[in-house]
C-alpha cells in the first residue's frame, strides 16, 4: 500500500522589523505631504505636514535651503519628546538657510516643549503695529509655556528674524521656568518691540526666577523700531555677551507690560547677571520718550558689567536703576564715547536706587558735548520709579571722564542728587578733564566749580589723608574717534588706550589693598595690573605699548 504525503504546513515569513529611530524629515517645495519625508528623494511639501508629525528623541525636521515655505510652525509637548541627550531639531538641508514666511503669524511656536534646537533657519514676517499688539504674537519664534512646565537644553542659533513683533520671545509663567536657554548666532533685527525677549514674573515665597543659567551670545539686534535690542528680565545666572545691539527704538507705542518698551540696547534684571564684550550704539528714545535710548540697562542683584562699549546712544551708557533690596553691582574697564546724547539731567553712568554696595573702577567715559550731550556723566541718586531705596557703599575709582567742549554750557561733570540719603559715596584716585576748565560738581542743593573745591568741602577724593583727585589730560592714543567697531570685537578700540607718556601709567588706587577683585584684565584683555602699578581707565598699559 502507498504511504500518503504528509502535508508540510506553510512558513510563515517573519514581518519586518519596524524601522529604528531617529529619523530624519525633509521638507522641500518639490515634494508631496503623502511622501514619508524621511529621505531626501520622498520629502514632505508643506508647514502644514510637519505640524501634524509626532518627533521622537533625535529626529530632525530639515527644510531645504535657500528655499520659501509659506505658513506657521506649531509644535507642542504631545509631539515633541526629545530628551537632553537627543534633542529634536528644526533647521535647514542643503545650501543657505530655509525662509519660513509667516505673514502676520508666529513663525516658529513651541508650546511646553524643552530639549529642542532650532537652527539656520529665516523667519520673515509682515507684522504692523496693529497686528501685534500682544507679546505673544506674531513673533519670529515664541517659546511659551503653562506654568507647570520646567522646560530644559533649548537652543536657539544661527536663526534670522525680521518683520515680526519681536524677533525671540520666549515667556515663562509662574511656577514654570526655563533653564539652560541658549541663544547664539541670532540676527533679530527689523522688528517691532525687540529682537530678542525674555520675559516672566519676578520670584517669589512660592516661585523660583521663571530663567535660570540663559546665554545669550554672538547675536545681532539692530532697527527694532519700538524698542529694545536685548532684553532678559527675571533671570538667575545670565551671561550675555559679544553681542551687537545697534539703532534700536525711537517710535512710541508697544503692548502693555511689555518690557522692551524702552528702547535699551542691551537690558537684563534678575540676579548673577554678567553682560561684557559687547558693543551697543545708535539707540533712540521715542518721541515721549526722549532721554531713553540706554546703552546698557542693570537691574536687580549681583551684576557684573565689564568690557562693553556704548557709543552715540541718546540715553546714557550705563543705568543701574535697581528696587529697594537689590545690591552688589560692579561696572568696570567699560568705555563709552558720546553716549546721552538727548539724556537731560541723568549721566553716562547713572545709579539710582536699591541697597547699595556699587563698585565703579577703571572705566573710560568721553563726551563732546557739540554733538548734543548735556548731561553730567555721572549721575547718582536714591530713589527711582521703584520708590525711594537706601543705598549704601557706591565707590567710584580709577575711573577717567572727559568733558571735550570748550564753552560754559555744559553742565556738571557729577550730579548726585541727594548725597545725605547715601550712606558712604565715594569718589576717589578718578582723573577728570573738562576741556571748558569749569569742573562743576552738584552735590545736592551745593554748586561746586573745581575738583579741588568739592573735595575741600564733601571729603571726596580723598585717601587718607591725602589728596587724590587729579585734574589733567590723560593723553590717549585717539580720544573721540572710536566709531563702529562691528564686526571687529570691542577689544580693537585703539583710540581710547594710553599713550606711553600718559601720566595715568601706574598712578591707579590699588585695588587688591581694597580688598576688590580687579577682573584679571583690562578692556583690551591685558592682564591687571601690569609690571608697575594699576593704570587710571580701562586700559592697562604693557611695557613697549604705543599707539602705532
Amino acid at each position: 500500500m502507498e504511504e500518503s504525503a504528509k502535508e508540510v504546513p506553510a512558513v510563515e515569513e517573519a514581518a519586518p522589523e519596524p524601522a529604528q529611530g531617529p529619523f530624519i524629515y525633509y521638507v522641500s517645495p518639490s515634494g508631496k505631504d503623502e511622501n514619508s519625508g524621511a529621505s531626501l528623494s520622498d520629502p514632505w511639501k508643506t508647514i502644514d505636514r510637519v505640524n501634524q508629525g509626532d518627533y521622537q528623541a533625535g529626529d530632525q525636521i530639515l527644510f531645504q535651503g535657500s528655499s520659501r515655505f509659506s505658513g506657521s510652525l506649531y509644535l507642542d509637548s504631545n509631539h515633541c519628546h526629545g530628551t537632553a541627550e537627543a534633542p529634536v531639531t528644526i533647521g535647514s538641508y542643503g545650501t543657505g538657510r530655509a525662509v519660513i514666511a509667516s505673514d502676520v503669524r508666529n513663525g516658529l511656536h513651541l508650546y511646553n516643549v524643552g530639549n529642542f534646537i532650532v537652527t539656520d533657519l529665516y523667519f520673515l514676517g509682515t507684522a504692523r503695529q496693529e497686528d501685534a499688539m500682544s507679546l505673544e504674537g506674531p513673533n519670529g519664534v515664541l517659546l511659551n509655556e503653562d506654568g507647570s512646565a520646567s522646560l530644559e537644553n533649548v537652543v536657539i542659533q544661527g536663526v534670522e528674524v525680521s518683520g515680526y513683533g519681536a524677533g525671540i520671545v520666549v515667556l515663562a509663567n509662574a511656577p514654570g521656568r526655563y533653564a539652560g536657554l541658549r541663544i547664539e548666532q541670532v540676527a533679530a533685527h527689523d522688528n517691532l518691540w525687540a529682537g530678542i525677549l525674555l520675559f516672566g514674573p519676578p520670584p517669589s515665597e512660592s516661585s523660583e526666577y521663571p530663567f535660570v543659567n540663559i546665554y545669550v551670545g554672538n547675536c545681532q539686534t539692530y532697527r527694532n523700531s519700538h524698542g529694545s535690542g536685548v532684553v532678559v528680565a527675571q533671570a538667575d545666572w545670565v551671561i550675555i555677551e559679544r553681542n551687537v545691539a545697534y539703532e534700536n527704538g525711537g517710535r512710541y507705542g508697544y503692548p502693555e507690560g511689555n518690557p522692551g518698551g524702552g528702547s535699551s540696547g542691551i537690558c537684563a534684571y534678575g540676579n548673577r547677571i554678567t553682560l561684557q564684550h559687547n558693543e551697543v550704539y545708535g539707540q533712540k528714545g521715542s518721541p515721549e520718550s526722549p532721554g531713553h535710548g540706554e546703552g546698557f540697562h542693570v537691574g536687580g542683584s549681583n551684576s557684573i558689567l565689564q568690557y562693553n562699549y556704548a557709543h552715540d546712544n541718546e540715553g546714557v551708557s550705563f543705568l543701574l536703576e535697581n528696587p529697594p533690596g537689590s545690591r552688589n553691582h560692579v561696572v568696570r574697564f567699560n568705555i563709552s564715547e558720546n553716549d546721552g546724547l538727548k539724556s537731560i539731567g541723568r549721566g553716562t553712568v547713572t545709579i539710582t536706587g536699591g541697597d547699595g554696595n556699587y563698585q565703579i573702577y577703571n572705566n573710560t567715559m568721553y563726551a563732546d558735548r557739540s554733538k548734543g550731550s548735556k548731561g553730567p556723566l555721572v549721575y547718582v541718586a536714591s530713589s527711582n520709579d521703584y520708590g525711594a531705596g537706601t543705598p549704601s557703599r557706591i565707590q567710584f575709582w580709577n575711573n577717567l571722564w572727559i568733558s571735550d567742549y570748550p564753552t560754559a554750557d555744559t553742565g556738571p561733570l557729577i550730579l548726585v542728587q541727594d548725597p545725605e540719603n547715601i550712606d558712604h559715596l565715594r569718589f576717589e584716585n578718578n582723573v577728570y578733564h573738562d576741556v571748558s576748565g569749569r569742573y562743576e560738581v552738584w552735590w545736592g542743593a551745593d554748586r561746586f566749580r573745581g575738583i579741588l573745591a568739592w573735595s575741600q568741602d564733601t571729603g571726596q577724593e580723598i585717601f587718607g589723608d591725602v589728596y587724590v583727585g587729579k585734574t589733567m589730560d590723560p593723553r590717549l592714543c585717539n580720544q573721540g574717534h572710536g566709531g563702529i567697531l562691528f564686526p571687529e570685537p570691542p577689544s580693537d578700540l585703539a583710540a581710547y588706550r594710553l599713550r606711553s607718556d600718559s601720566p595715568l601709567i601706574d598712578k591707579g588706587q590699588d585695588l587688591t589693598s581694597l580688598g576688590v577683585d580687579s577682573g584679571g584684565q583690562d578692556f583690551f584683555g591685558n592682564p591687571v595690573p601690569a609690571e608697575g602699578g594699576f593704570d587710571i581707565g580701562a586700559h592697562e598699559h604693557q611695557s613697549g605699548e604705543d599707539c602705532g
